[in-house]
């Protein structure tokens, strides 16, 4: 009741994403977020889509965003390959 607003919220994500973006510096960014936020960041991103808004944010998930400071693209959406357990492999005859 007395945190902040989804508004808020998606103001300070956008905030964090300029300021490293600001940064001009070639590289790779990890930002690590709760899932709600992840959510607003895309919307302040991308606008209001479908999927950002009914989309189940799964904890440990990957978001990939390749982005310059005058654009961004959505490279991939809540992915788990990290969580995918291989059968055990095993040199016993």
């Amino acid at each position: 009741p007395q945190g902040e607003s989804r508004g808020q919220v998606r103001d300070r994500a956008l905030a964090l994403w300029r300021e490293v973006m600001a940064l001009e510096q070639d590289g790779h960014f990890a930002f690590i977020m709760h899932g709600g936020p992840i959510r607003l960041l895309l919307l302040g991103l991308f606008g209001e889509r479908d999927e950002f808004e009914h989309v189940r944010i799964l904890n440990t998930s990957i978001t990939t965003i390749d982005a310059t400071a005058e654009s961004q693209h959505l490279i991939g959406l809540v992915e788990t390959p990290h969580l995918r357990r291989e059968a055990p492999h095993s040199n016993a005859l």
